[in-house]
């Protein structure tokens, strides 16, 4: 706040009392008078508190007022009149005596007054240095990615991708949209790492279709034609056999430490940077890890790099409790305490990871180390923007939904950024 009311004073945009010259060091300079001082002082600001978005918004907002006053004061000369009137703003000078008698501040020997095109000049290159270490240095130095965590439990998998499918009414959509979600995640594949395409669909042409064009070790097609004739049919049940299948033993499939869930429209996006973003999320899981031998549970048991039900990283331990979790909220009779407040299932899932589902309680006491290897707690660790794209919201699969195509689209602000007890990885490309 300190820093927009020294920019608004400096430039005569806000009149009130004058305090600039108790605040900034210095002499005005004979170009800019208290400006750059002014913008000298946020950009230190900012470098302290790490606060690139934050300043980088606010002197944009600052110059748009500035810009704003100078058009009105054009059409509206007393404006400018008010404007000029400044000038015999009172100042205390250090004694209020004087400010009580009025004794006016004194002129500088040169004039300061700045005319727009100064302003503007000095805003935009102060800008450009103050944002210079975050957005522009970048540029000019290396890429450093990090390869994946070691598997806990060799030959498991330490990361199992699995995509939940449902069929689409446009086939020729249906087949495009999950061969480029698929894609999106061939880069990750190896020991390490499996894919696993699955469906509760008993009809699913885009899958068979698919399941037929990508042949690899390292990927698995499963269709689910069971029954259950008590419960109904949707995503509760879909999400709750997907974990029972992913929880229980596979023949030449050991089960992997952790399962990644994803939506069949949901591609992971930023090239290698969405890949960095993922893998450093799992580090961090991993560096949870009590050092016992054989290795015990992480402390750190969820990671979200998505939206809505896309990107949650879950133990393994957690997959049968979400898998009961799930199927009482499909059964026709269920026995939990719903009382006509049934959360949806991606929020069933994102409550068990954040600790708010009893079943899943976190214990609070237990201290993780950060990415920065200092003491923090054991909470969800998230990406500050997703690194997951949504290409089928114009081709839903649920009925009645309304169609769109510009929501939760790569690079957007992850919704838990900024809540408390989460660790997040910064992301930016």
């Amino acid at each position: 706040m300190l820093f927009v009311l020294s920019i608004w004073q400096t430039t005569d945009t806000l009149v009130i009392i004058r305090t600039t010259q108790g605040v900034l060091p210095g002499s005005p300079t004979r170009r800019y008078g208290y400006l750059a001082h002014a913008l000298a002082f946020g950009m230190l600001l900012c470098w302290l508190e790490n606060a690139p978005w934050t300043y980088g918004i606010a002197l944009l907002a600052c110059f748009a007022v500035v810009l704003a006053h100078r058009i009105l004061s054009v059409l509206f000369p007393r404006l400018g009149v008010a404007s000029n009137q400044s000038e015999r703003i009172f100042d205390d000078g250090g004694d209020a005596e004087m400010a009580i008698i009025g004794e006016p501040l004194p002129q500088p020997p040169f004039n300061t007054s700045l005319t727009l095109r100064r302003t503007i000049t000095l805003g935009l290159l102060s800008l450009v240095v103050m944002e210079a270490p975050y957005n522009i240095f970048p540029l000019f130095r290396p890429t450093t990615l990090i390869p994946m965590p070691p598997q806990p439990s060799p030959p498991a998998p330490l990361l199992e991708i699995l995509v939940l499918t449902y069929p689409r009414s446009d086939l020729e959509a249906n087949v495009q949209i999950m061969q480029n979600t698929l894609q999106s995640y061939l880069p990750l594949l190896g020991n390490d790492t499996h894919l696993s395409i699955f469906t509760h669909a008993k009809e699913h042409k885009a899958f068979e279709s698919l399941q037929k064009t990508f042949d690899d070790n390292s990927i698995t097609f499963f269709a689910d034609n069971d029954t259950h004739p008590d419960a109904f049919e949707g995503h509760y049940l879909h999400l709750a056999e997907a974990f029972r299948w992913a929880s229980n033993p596979r023949p030449n499939l050991p089960q992997a430490e952790w399962v990644m869930i994803v939506e069949d429209d949901f591609p992971l996006c930023a090239g290698h940077v969405g890949r960095d973003a993922l893998r450093r999320v799992l580090t961090i899981l991993e560096a949870s890890r009590p050092g016992d031998t054989p290795p015990g549970v992480p402390r750190r048991r969820g990671g979200f790099i998505g939206t809505g039900g896309s990107g949650l990283i879950i133990h393994k331990t957690l997959l049968p409790i979400l898998q009961l979790v799930l199927h009482a909220h499909a059964e026709k009779e269920s026995k939990l305490p719903l009382a006509g407040n049934r959360r949806p299932p991606d929020l069933v899932v994102q409550d068990c990871l954040l600790g708010k589902d009893p079943l899943c309680a976190l214990n609070r006491a237990d201290v993780c180390l950060d990415q920065n290897s200092r003491p923090s707690n054991c909470g969800l660790v998230i990406t500050s923007r997703l690194v997951m794209d949504h290409i089928g919201g114009m081709y839903t699969t649920t009925k009645g939904k309304a169609k769109n195509s510009d929501k939760w689209r790569c690079g957007w602000r992850h919704p838990f950024h900024g809540s408390k007890g989460v660790e997040v990885v910064v992301t930016d490309w």
